[in-house]
């Protein structure tokens, strides 16, 4: 006779990832303020054309906390806040944490709606333009070389959005789903983001990458 012995194997846990410290939200925090001082963002036309009254979460703050939760592990409402609340942007408005009384990310939610789409598109352009001028790396013989991209973006149908974004077709007629087409210049050196076009899917990635190139002495190449 044979005697059979079944093992069980378990997975390993999964350990948790190593905190980088070229993440931090600190060393995050200083290039942020490097490659987009508040003085420039400031004077960005969709800021000084529009009525912002002073806020806790004031159109800078908001820029931030944006940023911070696309970088941050966790990207929800919840995890910004904690953010703001343990002071971590206090050195962009002093005693933010202090005025955060409140657990509630409504007033983060609100702001994040009251922020013009014009001003985060703005702010991408200088962004582009700061990491050219801090970086002579990112030139080629005081060019900027890029590359345009194109993709679609599936939107949920809320609100007027079908209207700006016909939802999308198939074989059985009109889904859910919107759908954006989304254009994007990418810096050839250095990989960011330096503009980008939105439309419908009415329109072609040619005629939205048309939109773009004006902003830059010279783009080459498409993916």
């Amino acid at each position: 006779m044979y005697a059979y012995t079944s093992i069980c194997i378990l997975p390993k846990k999964p350990l948790p990832p190593t905190p980088n410290p070229r993440h931090s939200p600190e060393r995050l925090l200083r290039f942020f303020v490097q490659l987009l001082p508040r003085r420039a963002l400031l004077q960005l036309p969709a800021l000084k054309n529009g009525s912002f009254y002073d806020r806790l979460f004031s159109p800078l703050i908001t820029l931030w906390l944006l940023l911070f939760q696309r970088l941050n592990a966790d990207h929800s409402l919840d995890a910004a806040l904690s953010h703001a609340r343990s002071g971590g942007a206090d050195s962009l408005k002093p005693k933010l944490s202090a005025g955060l009384r409140s657990n509630s990310t409504a007033s983060y939610s609100d702001a994040r709606q009251r922020l013009p789409w014009q001003f985060l598109l703005e702010v991408l352009q200088l962004l582009g333009a700061n990491i050219s001028r801090l970086s002579p790396s990112a030139l080629w013989k005081g060019w900027r070389l890029a590359f345009l991209d194109g993709s679609t973006v599936r939107l949920r149908a809320y609100g007027n959005i079908p209207k700006e974004f016909p939802p999308h077709r198939n074989q059985r007629g009109c889904t859910y789903w919107s759908l954006m087409r989304v254009v994007v210049c990418f810096c050839a050196f250095s990989g960011a983001a330096l503009d980008c076009a939105l439309g419908s899917t009415g329109l072609s990635e040619q005629l939205l990458g048309c939109e773009i190139i004006p902003h830059s002495p010279l783009r080459v190449g498409s993916w």
